[in-house]
């Protein structure tokens, strides 16, 4: 629930009641998300939503009642509020579009497409009560979060970039055996600068113009030429074979 004497917490129940356009998500049946704009009732503790009788979601809530909504309007990105919850169908003629606060919401926006909250009423006629169980609400400019997190991705990375092919950082080596710089360097397999191995990354060289008959793997000791296909095998361009 929400703490109105919290800064937060009041900013988005304020943001609840005075937005127009929540985003619905719920799952079908078969396990695919599904997603749709609505209109809503906020009154401090549920949120309600009127529906057609025989819409997806109305099919989506019956057989799975968590759901997930967003308000429509994030400032640019800068203000989100997701809620998460359970909805319930609700059987009761009395609880209908017309409310007073619902049709005081929307008043000026039915006007404007020709509708009314009588009319409205008629063809959503079935409510949908969702109790929010989790609110996530983040704010701030995104300039200031990018910066936040590019400084962790450095920090992190200064921490992660220690390859363990760096003679300044040998790996452990049980007792009696030789030192590990010697080892990799009497190895012919042991090339880092030739593979590329530059911040503990496997930077793999450009691949050179092919010919017709070369293979190329990048690692240098892996370039080997295929051998030519002979005059007179299937399958070559020019052999009695190709041209039957």
């Amino acid at each position: 629930m929400l703490d109105l004497t919290n800064p937060k917490h009041a900013h988005v129940d304020e943001r609840l009641r005075e937005n127009l356009i929540l985003w619905l998500g719920s799952v079908r049946p078969d396990g695919r998300p599904h997603l749709v704009y609505v209109f809503f009732l906020w009154d401090g503790k549920n949120i309600l939503i009127f529906s057609q009788p025989n819409s997806q979601k109305i099919s989506n809530v019956r057989h799975n009642p968590n759901v997930s909504l967003a308000l429509d309007d994030t400032n640019a990105g800068e203000d989100m509020v997701i809620l998460e919850g359970k909805a319930e169908l609700l059987h009761d003629p009395a609880v209908n579009a017309t409310l007073p606060a619902y049709a005081a919401k929307y008043d000026s926006l039915l006007k404007s497409v020709g509708l009314t909250a009588e009319a409205m009423a008629t063809v959503y006629s079935q409510a949908i009560l969702i109790t929010p169980t989790r609110f996530l609400h983040r704010q701030g400019k995104r300039g200031d979060r990018v910066d936040s997190m590019k400084g962790h991705v450095r920090s992190s990375r200064g921490k992660a970039i220690t390859p363990h092919c760096s003679t300044s950082s040998p790996l452990p080596q049980p007792t009696g055996a030789p030192p590990a710089s010697s080892v990799r360097a009497a190895s012919p397999l042991y090339r880092p600068r030739e593979w590329g191995l530059l911040h503990g990354r496997l930077q793999v060289p450009r691949r050179p113009p092919a010919s017709h008959n070369a293979l190329y793997c990048p690692l240098p000791l892996c370039r080997r030429r295929a051998p030519a296909v002979p005059r007179g095998v299937p399958g070559r361009r020019g052999s009695a074979y190709h041209r039957l």
